[in-house]
Parts: structure tokens; C-alpha cells; sequence
């Protein structure tokens, strides 16, 4: 995303950052270009390029100073980064409900301490905020240049003064052991192979290694014109092709990132065809303004789906993209032009004076925003809207990992009943009123729970499998040591019947050695397997219920509460109707149905405890959200199902007491 007035200007090269930064913002705003994430990956080959060319000039030149460096990359990316970051702070402040904007603090933080990108990538768990709720999520890819930034010259000057051979050949080794490792770590580490430079490192280098070969091309005309169409088809095709479940980056970013490579080889000596199609006036303005768009698009997308509860329709979504494209080109016009071409701020110290105190006065803002918990909106509706920020009942999951054992709640006392309860994340969540009953009755629970993760014996999910965990012999290491008078199985049944189209969220049902299933196939181990573990269990001596899925709402609850509060709207003005959960279940249940016949397990259905007398599926009662997100109750949402488990615990508190 940089360039420098020391080299020759390449208006392709410019033209290039269009046909990146046009495929994200239409991605983003879903407006098609179901792979236009591979833009950002386009944007890393050229700043290696362009960042590997200027330090090898001044390199070979004997003239590099590293603070110098360091000064220009500040000035190139630090103001409308700067304009861009404090104008999300004050938006955030009067459109987030407070736990995001308590997240929005810690990117703000993040941000001017070149850790973004680490940030990000520890929320992306299970359980963290949606990334249409994060205005900031975009800078993870401005963290991977800047920490790039900090060790290239310390890696190539040095390499330089040997010549460019030796710069080339180590060049090439960080590309084959980075994309070696990105290929490994996408398949078994997603989130840290897309969040962190590992992983990115051989795309920037590739752009540096072009820097290092002669400028002359692929000699003849024929072979430049060709290898540039080559390229621009290799970084469109995927834009196209490839989509939210590719596995990325990996081997898929291989095409956008050679079809890159080519383009600026194949264009050096001379423009050819494609070349100077990219290089006329539309996609060189567009080029221009690329790095303030790019900024731009993703906080004023993040904030208009958040005023209008939701994806937004296709007209509001490119009115947001106007908007961007005209914030951009006054944030280029005003602030990053004047400032690049030494009209304000021309010398280094009251540039890096001023970047420091805007950093400064940022990370201040993120820290107080982190540190109140969202501060106090303005907007009571936003204010007293019901977070996620705390929510309680997640922490089993933590406890079964760290301890390589099940969470023990409830009774704490010796020679309590025994009940476990078993599933994943949607049974962690509905531990709150376990507890209590717990408590109240005498009950020691124990959860067993892994996001994730189905309570049936003989399978994974593929999720799982894809991390090459696997927790049955643990949980029969738990029934070999410990005998349970009751068990319940609560999941999120109907995910596990379903091929869902990112991979990061594929739970289709596999055999336990992860072999893949078709969607039928995942239906019959369904039946077969959970009905081998409810016999397992009762053979055990344990009483056996299992619990039907809650509904999964449309939207995430507590956002939605707060859009609808805003507009004067009832709670539930945007739950999911009784209907259609029925028929978005009837499938998993009638399996369930036939895997229980013959045995003496009890199904237990929290739909009459959830149901309104209008026929909707409740998001809140009395004010209060059900759900932390989309489908997971939330500590609420979870002791409202006292009335369907109060009888379990009554039951074993009179078995206890019999003569």
C-alpha cells in the first residue's frame, strides 16, 4: 500500500491497487465477489514490491538510514489511519452498545501498538463478538505490513551488501517456509494462519523477490503480454471462485498472489495490454485513494448493518460504499496528500511528534472505552442494553480444557448425587441454572462440554476432526471413574446434520475417524451412533434425558434489542417465528425420535418455556435477552429452563432419602 517519490512511478501499479481494493469492499458489502477477500493479499505483494524496490536502491546506494524509514512508512500510512481510528471512536461512542464498544477500545489500543492483528486473532474463537460488529477488524492487515516493516531492513540491508544473489536466495527461503507453513497451519490453525505474519510473511516477500530480479522482464513483448494476462486472470478468477469457505490463506492464495507477481514482472520494461488497462485514469484514481477506502469501507459498512439490524439491502449497501468512496477521496485530497508531499508537517520530528501524541490520545480513548466496560453510551437504549460481555455460563468450556477434566458444579458436598451434563457449547450455556439447582437440591453436576462437539459416542463432528482432537476416551475415562445417577445430552442437534459454507464452522457429522460424509450418510451415523450411546448409558445404571435444540435466532440478540429499543420497537420485534422453528427442526428431531425408540430415555423440549401466545420464539422477557448471540442462552435465557429441569433434581433428591 506504499509507494515512494525516490522511485519511478508505475501508474499500473496504482491501477493494481484498484483491482484489489474494489473485490473487498464488494465482498464486505455483499455485493458479490464471493472470494473478494483475496484483495488484501493482492495489496501485500505490491507493498513488498514497492518496499523491497526503495530499500534496495538506497541499499546498493550505501545511503539507507533506518529511522529515515521509519519516518517515510509513518508518513505514508499513520495520518488517515489516525483520522480513520479517531473518527470510529466517536462514531462508536454514540452507535455501539457498550460491550462492543468495550471491544472497540482494545482495538484502538491494539492499533497504535502494531498488535491488531493479535487482538483480533485472539477473539476469533467460538464465543467472540461477529465480525459485523467489529468497525476495526480490517487493521489486523495493516499490522501484518507494519510488523513486516520493522524487520525487513534489518534482514535486507545487511543481505544486500553481499549483493542481490545471496538477498534473493534467503528471500526465497522465507517464501517456500512461510507458504509451507501457511498451507499447514490453514488446515489445522485457521484463525492464526490468517491473522498472523508466519503465515503472510511469503506473500510480501514474494513481491520483494520480484524487486530483487532485473527489471527486464520476460524479455520478449509476447512473453510480458502474456504473463500479464496470465496474472490478471489469476488474481480475477479467484475473486469469483473462491468463497467464505475456501480455506485461505493456504495454497488458494497462491493464484492472486503469482497473478500479482506477474503483473509487476511482466510490466516493468514496458506496459503491456492488460498493463495499460490498468494503468488509464479510473483505476489509477481508484489506486489513488486505495489505502483511505480501504480504511473507510469496513467501520461505515460495520455501522450501517448496525443501524439497520442486519444485512442491509442492496441499495443502502452501495450508498455505504458512495459514502466510503467519498470519505476516502477527502481523507487523500486533505490529509494524506499534503502530508506525503511535505506541505504540512514537512520535517521528521513534528511528524513523529504529532503521530505520537495522536497515538496517544487513540490508545487513551481505547483505554478508557476497555477499562469502563463501554463507558456510558448516551443513548439509554444503547446504555441499558442487554451485552454478552459476561456471560457466565461459557465458563465450563475453559474449565474442561485446562484441566483435562469436567467443570464440577452445584453440590460441592461429599456424597452428592451425580449427574453430568454432556453435549457442547449450547450445554455450557444452560449451566447457570444447573448450578443453581445444584445447589438448591443437593446435586453435584458435572459438565462435559466442548464447542462443538456432539454427545454421541463414535463420532466427530468435522470441525473437530479438522483439529485432530478427539474427547471420547476422556469422556469414557469420566464414566469409568465415576457413576452417574443422571445424564443429560443438550446440543445444538440440527448443526451436525448440516454442511455449513465456512469451514471454520463446519459441524457435518463424521465416523470417529473424521472420514467426510455426505449429508445422508451424517443422518444414518446420527441415528446409529447416538442410539448406541443412549444404550451405553443406561446400561451404565444412569437415567438418560436429552434436550431439543433451542431455536436459533436471525439475528444476534443483544444488537437486535438494542436496534429495536432505538426505533421504538418491542423486544422480540425481530424473533424467529415458533413456525419456523419447527420446520428449520423437524428433521434432526424426527431422527432424534428414531434413535430413542426402545429405550428408556425421556426427550425434553424447552419450546413451551420459550414460546409467546403471539407464536414467536422469544429473544427477551421482561427485558432481559434469553440469548448471548444468535443461539446460545444466555444466564437468563438459561434459568428460565428451571421449570423443565426442577423435576430431574426433585427426582434424585427422593431417591436419595428412600429407606
Amino acid at each position: 500500500m506504499a509507494s515512494h517519490r525516490s522511485l519511478p512511478y508505475r501508474p499500473e501499479i496504482d491501477g493494481l491497487r484498484a483491482v484489489a481494493v474494489l473485490p473487498v469492499l464488494l465482498f464486505h458489502a455483499g455485493l458479490g465477489c464471493s472470494g473478494g477477500y483475496i484483495g488484501v493479499d493482492v495489496f501485500f505483494v505490491i507493498s513488498g514490491y514497492l518496499i523491497g524496490s526503495l530499500l534496495i536502491r538506497e541499499g546498493e546506494a550505501g545511503n539507507f538510514r533506518l529511522t529515515q524509514f521509519w519516518v517515510r512508512r509513518i508518513r505514508r500510512l499513520y495520518p488517515s489511519l489516525a483520522v480513520t481510528l479517531a473518527a470510529t471512536a466517536i462514531a462508536g461512542f454514540f452507535l455501539l452498545i457498550p460491550n462492543h464498544l468495550e471491544e472497540t477500545g482494545s482495538a484502538l489500543v491494539a492499533q497504535p501498538l502494531l498488535a491488531a492483528n493479535f487482538l483480533f486473532w485472539s477473539r476469533s474463537g467460538y464465543f467472540e463478538t461477529a465480525s459485523e460488529y467489529q468497525p476495526l477488524l480490517h487493521t489486523w492487515s495493516l499490522a501484518i505490513e507494519e510488523q513486516f516493516y520493522l524487520f525487513l531492513p534489518l534482514v535486507l540491508i545487511p543481505l544486500l551488501k553481499q549483493g542481490r544473489r545471496p538477498a534473493l536466495i534467503v528471500t526465497w527461503i522465507f517464501i517456500i517456509t512461510s507458504f509451507a507453513w501457511s498451507v499447514y497451519a490453514t488446515a489445522r490453525f485457521p484463525s492464526a494462519a490468517f491473522f498472523l505474519l508466519p503465515s503472510r510473511i511469503w506473500e510480501l516477500d514474494l513481491g520483494l523477490a520480484v524487486a530483487l530480479l532485473p527489471g527486464t522482464g520476460f524479455g520478449r513483448s509476447g512473453r510480458n503480454q502474456l504473463a500479464s494476462f496470465a496474472g490478471l486472470a489469476a488474481i480475477l478468477s479467484p475473486v469469483f471462485l473462491y468463497h467464505a469457505g475456501t480455506p485461505f490463506p493456504g495454497a488458494a492464495a497462491l493464484a492472486p498472489c503469482l497473478g500479482t507477481a506477474l503483473i509487476l514482472f511482466a510490466n516493468a520494461p514496458s506496459l503491456t495490454t492488460s498493463g495499460r488497462f490498468l494503468a488509464s485514469p479510473l483505476p489509477v484514481w481508484i489506486g489513488k485513494i486505495s489505502y483511505p477506502l480501504y480504511l473507510w469501507h469496513w467501520p461505515v459498512l460495520v455501522f450501517t448493518k448496525y443501524h439497520w439490524i442486519g444485512e442491509p439491502p442492496q441499495l443502502i449497501a452501495l450508498a455505504a460504499l458512495a459514502v466510503s468512496f467519498v470519505l476516502a477521496w477527502a481523507t487523500w485530497r486533505w490529509i494524506e496528500k499534503p502530508i506525503r508531499e511535505r506541505r504540512f508537517l514537512s520535517s521528521p520530528r513534528p511528524l513523529v511528534l504529532a503521530s505520537v501524541a495522536c497515538s496517544l490520545a487513540i490508545v487513551s480513548v481505547g483505554v478508557v472505552y476497555d477499562v469502563k466496560n463501554g463507558f456510558s453510551a448516551p443513548n439509554p437504549a444503547l446504555t441499558d442494553a442487554p451485552g454478552n460481555a459476561e456471560v457466565e455460563g461459557f465458563y465450563a468450556m475453559r474449565a474442561w480444557e485446562r484441566k483435562g477434566g469436567p467443570f464440577i458444579a452445584g453440590s460441592q458436598e461429599p456424597g452428592a448425587r451425580h449427574l453430568l451434563l454432556w453435549g457442547d457449547s449450547h450445554a455450557m450455556a444452560t449451566l447457570p441454572v444447573l448450578d443453581d439447582l445444584g445447589r438448591e437440591f443437593g446435586v453435584a453436576v458435572y459438565a462435559a462440554c466442548e464447542p462443538g462437539n456432539a454427545p454421541i459416542l463414535g463420532t466427530r463432528s468435522s470441525r473437530i476432526a479438522l483439529d485432530g482432537r478427539d474427547f471420547e476416551p476422556e469422556i469414557r475415562r469420566l464414566f469409568d471413574s465415576t457413576d452417574f445417577d443422571t445424564v443429560l445430552l443438550l446440543a445444538r442437534w440440527p448443526v451436525y446434520l448440516e454442511k455449513q459454507s465456512a469451514s471454520s464452522r463446519n459441524y457435518l457429522l463424521t465416523d470417529a475417524d473424521g472420514s467426510d460424509l455426505s449429508k445422508s450418510d451424517a443422518a444414518r451415523v446420527f441415528v446409529d451412533r447416538l442410539g448406541e450411546t443412549v444404550r451405553f448409558l443406561e446400561q451404565s445404571g444412569a437415567k438418560v434425558y436429552l434436550v431439543r435444540s433451542v431455536s436459533y435466532q436471525p439475528l444476534s440478540v443483544p444488537e437486535t434489542i438494542a436496534q429495536a429499543r432505538l426505533r421504538g420497537l418491542d423486544d422480540n420485534a425481530f424473533a424467529v417465528s415458533l413456525n419456523e422453528h419447527i420446520k428449520a427442526d423437524e428433521v434432526v428431531n424426527g431422527l432424534i425420535d428414531v434413535s430413542l425408540k426402545g429405550t428408556g430415555t425421556e426427550v425434553l423440549d424447552p419450546r413451551p418455556v420459550f414460546t409467546s401466545v403471539e407464536g414467536l420464539y422469544l429473544m427477551a422477557r421482561n427485558g432481559r435477552a434469553l440469548y448471548s448471540d444468535r443461539s446460545h442462552l444466555s444466564p437468563q435465557g438459561s434459568r428460565e429452563l428451571r421449570q423443565l429441569f426442577e423435576p430431574i433434581f426433585r427426582r434424585l433428591t427422593e431417591e436419595r432419602v428412600e429407606p
